[in-house]
């Protein structure tokens, strides 16, 4: 081995996201819908802090901690290590539901951008969800989140 060989030929450390719990892993991959074309404002932090108190596993504890970990856990790992580990983490009976709260987060403002349809379709694929599945959860989104006028 030459003197130079540690230097220039180390691969890059290859880092793994592991949630601590389902919530955890819930509040990183709906922070990362959130977050996806690279801001989040108050206004999504407070939606998805609503979709929390709508759901069963945050009965008793509270939202607002877990965006606060989600938040560090995105500074910490990429977007995609991110949803690999929490789809990887979550069971598999719960990935249609997480699917659907993604759905919401995107649709929250009217309008689902291009990047933000690349990482639905990647959550999709991370859930096994087929297409026809996954079309028919976004167009019960879409109701779900047409806006009063």
């Amino acid at each position: 081995m030459g003197l130079f060989d540690t230097m220039f030929n180390d691969v890059p450390e290859q880092k793994t996201y592991t949630p601590q719990d389902v919530r955890e892993a819930y509040a990183v991959v709906l922070y990362s819908c959130a977050n996806a074309e690279g801001n989040i404002g108050d206004e999504e932090v407070v939606f998805i802090d609503s979709l929390f108190l709508t759901m069963s596993i945050f009965q008793e504890h509270d939202g607002a901690d877990y965006l606060q970990i989600a938040e560090k856990m995105y500074n910490t790992f990429t977007p995609d290590e991110l949803l690999e580990g929490s789809f990887q983490f979550v069971k598999d009976e719960q990935h249609a539901q997480l699917f659907c709260y993604c759905c919401d987060v995107f649709l929250a403002d009217g309008v689902v951008t291009e990047e933000e349809k690349k990482i639905l379709e990647k959550i999709a694929s991370l859930a096994k969800i087929d297409e026809e599945t996954s079309k028919k959860i976004v167009e019960v989104a879409l109701i779900r989140n047409v806006k009063d006028t």
